[in-house]
């Protein structure tokens, strides 16, 4: 988890010195501070996964200008169900 809120007080106190050895110091512990993990998915699946049919259809649809809400509708799913299938690479190709 990033601790973005101490980074910034850290770098409030930079900007007022001008001891170049502590300002060196100091950004050198900043970095761990701004790393960021990747959130984990911990909500159980309850929709099923769309077929490969319902995928192509969803796309299909998409590429025709449909929100995804109405595409959601028309395949009776949710909109995280019809985003997994129109935008694949963001959920590595996993079927949740």
């Amino acid at each position: 988890m990033s601790e973005v809120a101490r980074a910034r007080e850290i770098i409030e106190v930079l900007l007022r010195s001008n001891d170049v050895p502590f300002i060196h110091r100091s950004l050198r512990m900043l970095l761990p501070l701004l790393q960021r993990e990747k959130p984990q998915f911990v909500a159980p699946p309850v929709i099923r996964a769309l077929s490969e049919a319902e995928k192509e259809r969803a796309r299909c649809m998409r590429d025709e200008g449909w929100p995804l809400n109405k595409i959601a509708v028309a395949l009776r799913t949710n909109i995280g169900r019809v985003s997994e299938a129109v935008n694949p690479e963001r959920y590595n190709g996993k079927g949740f």
